[in-house]
């Protein structure tokens, strides 16, 4: 076994701030309890994969922030962070808080830096950062009030339908059947509604009515990629084929139905191509240096718009980032030892390949388990 296997100890971090529900009542908007509780069990994935390779893993959950991580450095023995955390104190626009700790500290981490988490957070910096750089989104904007956003629908020339969604938010909080609007009164209560969720704005952009993406890149943005695309089967004609809350995390929803499948054969190969460039562009706009997903939509003409990036993806063993890389032939411990990998190649120490891991200009290529 490559001795870097049986020495190297890595501190597998998440968060553990599990919100609350926000009221009582069909009107309000769902915390993120779910996705928090699913963080855990992430935890312990992630940690069972890294001691299959001959890695040593422990686990250390955060809640109001990083002065436990701090402690868990300065007693030693911690040579790498594999990091999860997606919020503190309940605070999603705080994930940013944990990577500056550890490049103080000078601990190597998997994932991206606080830059990239901090814009990533906010749609509103990542549409200025994708826009500058020329990558397609949703005509649209940010607004704080329904009068903003009939003043953005005047002034941008917006025509209905449209999609309102929370500018700060996560996990797809705030998204429901009802965020896709046809008039004047809709979008007003809708952007009215979101003023409870996240930071009170709300992202008005064109509805996109073509299929729908996710691009899987890892290590890092230059690195593998995997594209599917969302399977809205069994919605009948009363659901808009749409990523919902209840579609990620309610199970007893008929949202819950839809399902990731690879894009190939079910995608244009054309936008197929355009959808990994698009993405790669998006994430490299943000600053991002290590694996992420970006979410896209086709427009009416087939061009992928950039939804969202989310640099600090679910990694469950049967959510979309795994079976992305599973579709491309890597196994769990094989798609975990690569992030892990990328973030040691990333400090300034000198660390050998881990076992079962080649280089290559496209990540890592699949070898076998120790």
């Amino acid at each position: 076994m490559d001795p870097l296997g049986a020495a190297i100890h890595v501190l597998v971090v998440y968060n553990e701030d599990q919100g609350e529900a926000t009221g009582e009542g069909d009107d309000e908007p769902p915390s993120s309890r779910e996705a928090d509780l699913e963080v855990i069990e992430v935890a312990h994935g992630v940690a069972a994969a890294l001691e299959a390779r001959g890695i040593h893993a422990r686990l250390l959950g955060l809640r109001d922030g990083v002065g436990p991580l701090e402690e868990a450095v300065s007693r030693g023995g911690v040579e790498a962070v594999f990091n999860l955390v997606e919020s503190l104190g309940g605070d999603a626009q705080r994930e940013g808080e944990v990577p500056e700790a550890l490049e103080r500290l000078g601990v190597p981490y998997t994932g991206n830096g606080a830059r990239a988490l901090r814009i990533a957070i906010d749609k509103g910096r990542v549409r200025e950062a994708l826009t500058r750089r020329g990558v397609p989104v949703a005509p649209g904007g940010v607004v704080a009030t329904g009068a903003e956003a009939l003043a953005l629908v005047a002034s941008a020339g917006l025509v209905y339908p449209l999609f309102v969604k929370p500018a700060c938010c996560d996990a797809s909080i705030g998204v429901t059947q009802e965020s896709c609007v046809r008039d004047d009164a809709a979008l007003v209560r809708q952007v009215e509604r979101l003023r409870r969720v996240g930071d009170g704005r709300s992202v008005v952009e064109s509805y996109l009515p073509g299929a729908e993406l996710n691009v899987a890149l890892w290590p890092d943005p230059q690195g593998a990629s995997s594209v599917r695309c969302m399977d809205f089967y069994g919605f009948g004609d009363d659901l808009l084929p749409i990523i919902t809350y209840d579609c990620k995390w309610t199970p007893e929803s008929p949202e819950y139905q839809a399902r990731s499948l690879p894009a190939e054969g079910r995608v244009p190969e054309a936008a197929v191509e355009a959808a990994v460039v698009a993405a790669r562009a998006a994430l490299l706009a943000i600053g991002a240096e290590g694996y992420g997903r970006v979410d896209l939509r086709l427009d009416a003409a087939g061009v992928p718009r950039v939804m969202d990036i989310n640099p600090n993806p679910d990694l469950h063993p049967e959510a979309g980032f795994a079976l992305a890389a599973a579709a491309r032939g890597y196994t769990y411990p094989e798609l975990i030892g690569m992030l892990l990998q990328r973030a040691l190649e990333r400090s300034p120490y000198a660390y050998s390949p881990l076992p079962g891991l080649r280089p290559s200009r496209a990540g890592f290529a699949p070898g076998a388990n120790p």
